[in-house]
């Protein structure tokens, strides 16, 4: 009985051992393929600031990007109500070499609301809503993993960085670091 157990538990820790690495290699391919890809922001999509809705400019952002991307399956109305939670990210872009764009893409049946809450919050910061959902459309290659959903893009909208700086110090160092590194370039 006690080697049944044994071979129990070895058996079930290699389960775990191979899953553990087949999804350590998976995130390694997805990181990989992200990385190479480049980053559509589509002219379609809204910025709401200062209670105003207007389209978005993309000739008065900087070269390098910061994109906090809230997909269809992302309570929209909870993301709203914390925003206040990257307002660091934003005076971060303020005294550095990059916008910040925090893009909701609603389904379509809560559009009106999401854009009706963000205007009633009256944020001191620019919103964007991807309308229509061509954000996700057009950037297939971001996996559905939120880890994914918050990126530094370059000025050729290829991914620097990727990952939430709010959530480790230490990807806030290597955020920090990349944003020095191309300091000068732009």
């Amino acid at each position: 009985m006690k080697h049944l157990y044994k071979l129990l538990i070895i058996t079930c820790s290699l389960c775990i051992c191979l899953t553990s690495c087949n999804e350590k290699a998976k995130l390694k391919r997805a990181m990989s393929d992200f990385m190479e890809s480049e980053i559509v922001i589509p002219n379609e999509i809204e910025c709401i600031y200062n209670r105003q809705v207007d389209k978005i400019m993309l000739d008065t952002l900087q070269q390098l990007k910061l994109i906090v991307y809230y997909d269809s399956l992302d309570c929209s109305s909870c993301r709203i109500s914390h925003l206040m939670d990257i307002y660091s990210l934003y005076d971060m872009a303020d005294t550095s070499n990059f916008s910040l764009l925090t893009i909701f893409s609603p389904k379509e049946e809560d559009l009106a609301e999401v854009r009706n809450h963000i205007v009633i919050q009256n944020l001191p910061i620019p919103v964007y809503i991807d309308t229509d959902g061509s954000f996700g459309r057009l950037n297939k290659s971001i996996p559905s993993d939120t880890r994914f959903h918050t990126f530094l893009i370059d000025a050729n909208n290829k991914p620097l960085f990727v990952g939430n700086p709010l959530i480790n110090s230490s990807l806030t160092d290597v955020l920090k670091t990349i944003l020095d590194e191309h300091q000068n370039t732009y």
